[in-house]
């Protein structure tokens, strides 16, 4: 899904990983860890979050206070393919332990923020077609449909509508 990005300050807390000391990184990276295990456990989107960052396509952002992040946010502001241009804020992964409607907005509001801070058009987010609740409060708050695709599910156990798990590859 996706929305144009609204020229605005970023609100809500928020840390990129690049303002991190290397201290500070790890503790963070922690509790980023922890908050994904809760969504699945031995998932880590941190990993590749801090891949986005350090190869500058894109950035690792905890989501809340460093010292207790609500969620965390892996986008992507950079082309994969040279000479490719980019207006995007591509969001591809966020999570988040419990929340309510009204932080997972104000986590979207953040993320424009930061969509507009990187001089970006439009704001995307994937979110899987079964989590109609948050599709419901996308529509809500301006997004619209970009563009489906037909992807397989892992189904062991029922997925925890508690928790936010938007994500191009677990879609």
């Amino acid at each position: 899904m996706e929305r144009p990005v609204t020229n605005r300050s970023a609100r809500g807390k928020f840390v990129g990983w690049g303002e991190l000391k290397k201290s500070e990184g790890e503790a963070v990276a922690e509790k980023l860890l922890r908050i994904c295990h809760a969504i699945q456990p031995g998932l880590d989107y941190v990993r590749m979050g801090k891949l986005r960052a350090v190869t500058g396509e894109g950035e690792l952002v905890a989501l809340g206070r460093k010292t207790d992040p609500l969620g965390l946010a892996v986008v992507r502001t950079a082309p994969r393919f040279v000479c490719e241009k980019f207006m995007d804020a591509f969001v591809e992964a966020m999570g988040a332990r419990t929340v309510s409607e009204a932080e997972f907005v104000g986590m979207i509001r953040t993320l424009n923020g930061l969509a507009s801070k990187w001089s970006k058009r439009t704001l995307v987010l994937p979110v899987s077609s079964s989590d109609w609740e948050r599709i419901q409060i996308l529509l809500e708050h301006g997004f619209r449909l970009r563009r489906s695709l037909l992807r397989m599910m892992y189904r062991e156990r029922a997925v925890s509508r508690r928790t936010v798990n938007t994500s191009f590859w677990a879609m």
